[in-house]
């Protein structure tokens, strides 16, 4: 009887430790969730929280021969409920080149329904700087989010963003010819999208052959997950 007794003490000291982690992780979660920025959504709040839980924010990167251009509309007119939506940085090298670069076309993550090309992970801005310090010129863009416009509005928006890309590129020191997709997360789901599908270009009048090259960084491709809803996710 005593040593069950024993036993079972020990079940119990392992049963409290354990939950007092547990407590102490959901607790690290809610604090992360409740300093998040500006958030726009439940989405949102979720998806900074754990980036920062994971300590996930990127140090910001020195644009050390570099040339950033903010917030250009690619898009006539101001997209409902999201005055930013339709606006890139373009971001390039400082220098002059006798040859045109190569233009790659970026979206940022968040599932669709969160973040932007300048928010706080610093992922974005950190990607086009890298890449224009290695001879590109990156537009870094933003686009319509699916709590206020369903798909296919954010593959529309990408390729309206190639589209300009083909008509302004130059002006920027890009090649309209040389044009590659690239994302993070989402936006590496957009890209693949885009490139692979050419409905939304052909309906954005830009030729499919144009795109030379894609690449996701964590992009998703199975999207069964984002039927569920979000606490169950």
């Amino acid at each position: 009887m005593k040593a069950s007794f024993m036993a079972g003490g020990h079940d119990v000291a392992r049963l409290m430790f354990v939950s007092l982690c547990v407590m102490l992780s959901g607790c690290g979660y809610v604090s992360g969730f409740v300093r998040a920025q500006a958030p726009r959504s439940l989405f949102e709040r979720g998806y900074f929280a754990e980036m920062a839980a994971d300590e996930g924010y990127a140090a910001p990167r020195a644009p050390d021969g570099v040339r950033v251009i903010r917030d250009i509309a690619y898009r006539d007119g101001t997209a409902a409920g999201d005055p930013g939506a339709w606006l890139l940085d373009a971001v390039g090298p400082s220098h002059a080149s006798e040859t045109l670069r190569p233009i790659v076309v970026f979206a940022h993550g968040g599932g669709l329904n969160a973040g932007a090309k300048d928010d706080e992970t610093g992922v974005n801005t950190n990607m086009a700087i890298a890449l224009a310090q290695h001879g590109y010129l990156v537009l870094n863009i933003n686009h319509r989010l699916a709590s206020h416009a369903p798909h296919p509005a954010q593959a529309q928006d990408m390729a309206a963003a190639v589209r300009w890309a083909a008509d302004h590129g130059r002006a920027h020191g890009g090649g309209a010819h040389r044009i590659v997709l690239g994302g993070f997360s989402s936006g590496g789901f957009l890209a693949a999208l885009v490139a692979g599908d050419p409905r939304y270009l052909q309906e954005a009048g830009v030729a499919p052959e144009r795109i030379r090259a894609v690449f996701a960084v964590s992009g998703f491709f199975d999207l069964h997950h984002l039927s569920q809803p979000f606490l169950v996710r």
